[in-house]
């Protein structure tokens, strides 16, 4: 496994940006609806949509950097897909749970 020098810490601090972005993006505009302050959007957050693709294909690029030093692909996946999957399994089901609480 990589060690922390191996690590870009520009190519960190984009990512970190563009997923600041996307929260952003997604948050503000119902600041006003969530504490009652009027607060006017700033035009450049509709940048933050952007921050999505930009955060994906770094993302791709950390993940053929770190394949690219291994000598094999296995403990890649098995480190990290089934915590991913068990993480998206129990988030669907707390969604079927809340969407069927009050429907009897």
């Amino acid at each position: 496994m990589p060690n922390g020098q191996d690590r870009l810490p520009a190519l960190d601090a984009l990512r970190g940006i563009a997923a600041l972005g996307v929260v952003l993006f997604h948050y503000l505009p119902y600041y006003d609806k969530l504490y009652g302050h009027s607060f006017s959007t700033p035009d450049t957050l509709g940048f933050g949509r952007y921050g999505v693709h930009l955060f994906f294909i770094l993302s791709g690029f950390v993940i053929f950097m770190t394949l690219e030093r291994t000598r094999s692909a296995s403990w890649f996946g098995l480190a990290r897909v089934p915590p991913a999957a068990c993480t998206l399994g129990r988030h669907c089901i707390d969604l079927d749970c809340r969407s069927t609480d009050g429907a009897s």
